[in-house]
């Protein structure tokens, strides 16, 4: 029984050097929608053949070296962050919400990984904020029953922060 799963050399070389074709196939399709200097990246890559030509290694090596990381990128998030408006975003709260995960997950990105954590009053606290004047007696509510920051009520017990998908389905 063991001896008919097991297949011989023949197939697994057949299908390694059919996978291997695919990957120079991809690699190449690729490579042909780069821009210049990334194309330069890409030859260069495994010139010394430490690893395969596969477009995992490839997508790897481009995004080490093309994406974007720094003061500068983390300033252009911040500054984005607030100007962020519910008309922006065509009065969709699903896009409106998507555009503040968006920026969370690439605030968080930048940097040491795991490293930089965007204190979690500050999304929830931005998002309905950012909805308009349209959302005003909500937001007054919202406000008032919610909190930011994790506090001990005047009894002792302890009320917990608002989250960005706890104040998402508020808004819904």
């Amino acid at each position: 029984m063991q001896d008919s799963l097991r297949e011989d050399d023949g197939t697994f070389a057949f299908r390694l050097e059919r996978w291997q074709d695919t990957q120079l196939k991809a690699v190449g399709a690729i490579r042909s929608k780069l821009g210049k200097n990334a194309d330069e990246l890409a030859k260069d890559f495994n010139a010394n053949k430490s690893q395969p030509d596969t477009v995992k290694n490839l997508i790897s090596r481009l995004e080490a070296h093309f994406k974007p990381t720094g003061n500068a990128v983390f300033q252009l998030l911040l500054q984005k962050l607030p100007t962020t408006t519910f008309a922006s975003s065509n009065d969709s709260v699903t896009t409106f919400s998507e555009q503040f995960r968006e920026y969370r997950t690439d605030l968080e990105s930048l940097g040491k990984p795991g490293k930089l954590k965007i204190p979690d009053a500050i999304i929830p606290h931005l998002f309905p904020n950012s909805l308009g004047e349209r959302y005003r007696p909500f937001l007054i509510a919202f406000f008032q029953l919610n909190s930011f920051l994790e506090i001990n009520a005047a009894d002792g017990t302890e009320i917990p922060a608002v989250t960005f998908d706890k104040a998402l389905i508020a808004v819904e």
